[in-house]
């Protein structure tokens, strides 16, 4: 690749020094993630990388039609040849810049966020995750700018989407429901952000953070908790329920096609 964007002659020099922070964004298809990350990002005064805009810009330097499905596959070949250079060549859209955090959209896949916390260590690094339920992905994606042709169901059984659901939930430091404002996810975002950072605090992903709610769920029934950990406990419950939402999502009921199929039943039972 021999664009500017790849060649960067100063940027060696600019990533001595790491980010203060790095909160990584992955969400399944049209959860709002992008928006988000990019209201975060100005929120933070933060350089802001993107997996997709850097599959964009390939598939177009290849001749490629910027549709959803050339862009899984373009992502699942860089993944699969070598997951590190594809990592650093999406670094290299912004400088990273000392005392300032980077935000890092569309990650897919544990093997990125493994390599990209490689690369950027000793920053501390969050992943943010962003739920969304089926039938609000699906009346999305009918207004996406972003052309495709196949269904939801099968977008999302391409290899680049497998893990969102079923492995970056457990890595999460923090899990939001895609259907709230992007208003309030950001606020949510910044927050968190500004608690971990202004703490010099640590987060880990949702392993760490259940095996502490399995410590304190034992000590409950024994009647040993005391007012500070019951606090935790009860907190811990909550993500914990969240992260269930986030990693078996549930569809709301279609309360159109629950009354027709009542009706069908009770028209049958009178014959």
């Amino acid at each position: 690749m021999t664009s500017s964007a790849t060649k960067q002659p100063e940027t060696g020099e600019v990533r001595k020094a790491r980010p203060s922070a790095v909160l990584s964004f992955a969400a399944p298809i049209e959860a709002g993630k992008t928006t988000i990350s990019t209201s975060v990002a100005t929120r933070l005064d933060a350089p802001r990388v993107s997996f997709g805009g850097y599959l964009r810009r390939i598939a177009q330097e290849n001749g490629l039609e910027v549709t959803r499905e050339n862009l899984q596959d373009l992502g699942d070949q860089l993944v699969s040849r070598d997951v590190r250079a594809f990592c650093e060549e999406v670094l290299k859209q912004q400088p990273w810049q000392p005392g300032r955090p980077l935000i890092i959209d569309g990650v897919r896949h544990v093997e990125v966020l493994d390599v990209l916390s490689e690369i950027l260590a000793p920053a501390e690094g969050y992943l943010i995750y962003i739920n969304v339920d089926r039938t609000t992905q699906s009346k999305r994606l009918e207004h996406d700018e972003l052309r495709h042709e196949k269904p939801l169901e099968e977008l999302e059984q391409h290899p680049t989407e497998l893990q969102v659901r079923s492995k970056l939930p457990d890595r999460a430091a923090l899990v939001l429901d895609g259907t709230q404002s992007p208003e309030e996810l950001t606020e949510k975002v910044v927050a968190f952000f500004n608690t971990k950072v202004g703490n010099n605090g640590k987060e880990g992903g949702w392993e760490e953070k259940n095996a502490r709610r399995i410590e304190l769920a034992e000590k409950k029934s024994l009647g040993e908790l005391d007012g500070l950990e019951l606090a935790e406990f009860d907190q811990l419950q909550t993500e914990y329920f969240d992260y269930l939402d986030a990693k078996y999502p549930r569809t709301p009921v279609d309360l159109d096609r629950l009354a027709e199929i009542e009706a069908r039943l009770k028209a049958s039972g009178g014959d």
